[in-house]
């Protein structure tokens, strides 16, 4: 079963286990200890190579201590922290002008608020705006490429005057020039929702690609709207690519100085009573989300999918913590 449109929240979890990993690097600085009281927003640790960023607590509370669970990038230790329910924030402050910060100003935030591509790869999202290359072209890929997730449709759904407000600031703050939100054409909904919102934003554009996988890659995706190439990154010839749910945390960011401590993902497949897409804290367990919204329809002839069924990687289990990078648990029929 393919979920899409509708939207509900889990966050009522007892304990979070952060992963002591950023993407796939596990060199990390801890910076908290068992007992410790931690704010929603707080660092638990930091990587320590090239790229410095933040792990944030997804909850206030106690850390308890500290356990080995699944991530998508395989088995990780964790900081588990006691959740007391408080929703207690650092910093939290509500911004009328996004775009009221200068550049140095929004990679700084952005690093210490901890947003990475949540797309997948969870590649630091500071960097791509540090380019050295002048920016002339932003591209918000909106298309979902596998079939049965549909997170990024159902954040630019709901969400879609936030997430252009917030093309805009970056535009503006970045001296960037033009903006496409790149959407599969049968996707009628999400077009209609950003049009209906455009407005005066006149240097954001809708593209619309054809419904073919992998037209979601970003290569690909650049190639198509600028007809160039690039040997690393796009920053090469003067394009960033944010997905939606990226653009809607530099919102987040932006609107109200909050870090990344959640994100939308997508339960769905046949072996669920009520698939949907569904706001988590990081760190949440999967099988304690899935009984939050009735369970599997049996337990057993069932396969697990972290992300989609073309790219996902297949679980033993559903000892699976919530990662930025994870925007799909698949659970499908064996037989």
């Amino acid at each position: 079963v393919t979920v899409e449109h509708a939207l509900t929240k889990y966050n009522k979890p007892k304990y979070v286990y952060i992963p002591l990993r950023s993407g796939g690097d596990t060199n990390v600085t801890l910076l908290v200890q068992k007992g410790d009281y931690v704010n929603k927003g707080t660092p638990v640790a930091r990587r320590k190579g090239m790229y410095k960023i933040p792990i944030l607590s997804s909850v206030s509370g106690t850390v308890v201590g500290f356990e080995e669970h699944f991530s998508n990038n395989g088995m990780v230790k964790c900081v588990k922290i006691e959740n007391d329910f408080k929703e207690a924030e650092l910093n939290v402050k509500k911004n009328t002008h996004l775009a009221d910060i200068s550049k140095k100003e929004f990679l700084e935030l952005l690093k210490e608020k901890g947003i990475v591509g949540l797309g997948g790869a969870e590649f630091p999202t500071y960097v791509k705006y540090e380019s050295k290359n002048k920016i002339n072209t932003l591209i918000v890929n909106a298309v979902e490429c596998e079939p049965y997730v549909s997170a990024d449709q159902v954040v630019g759904i709901n969400y879609a005057d936030e997430i252009l407000e917030a093309i805009d600031a970056i535009l503006e703050i970045n001296e960037i020039e033009e903006a496409y939100i790149a959407i599969n054409k049968t996707n009628t909904k999400l077009i209609k929702e950003f049009t209906n919102h455009l407005g005066t934003y006149l240097k954001i554009k809708l593209f619309l690609v054809d419904d073919l996988y992998p037209l979601g890659w970003e290569r690909l995706l650049v190639n198509k709207i600028t007809g160039e190439d690039y040997k690393e990154f796009p920053s090469e010839i003067g394009v960033v690519v944010n997905n939606l749910a990226t653009i809607n945390a530099i919102y987040i960011a932006l609107k109200y100085n909050r870090g990344l401590t959640e994100r939308i993902i997508t339960l769905a497949g046949d072996m669920l009573k009520n698939p949907q897409n569904i706001i988590v804290k990081n760190g949440t367990l999967i099988n304690e989300i899935i009984e939050s919204i009735e369970g599997y329809k049996r337990a057993k002839d069932i396969i697990l999918i972290a992300g989609g069924p073309m790219m996902g990687d297949s679980l033993k289990n559903d000892d699976l913590v919530v990662t930025p990078g994870l925007n799909a648990v698949l659970v499908l029929r064996t037989t």
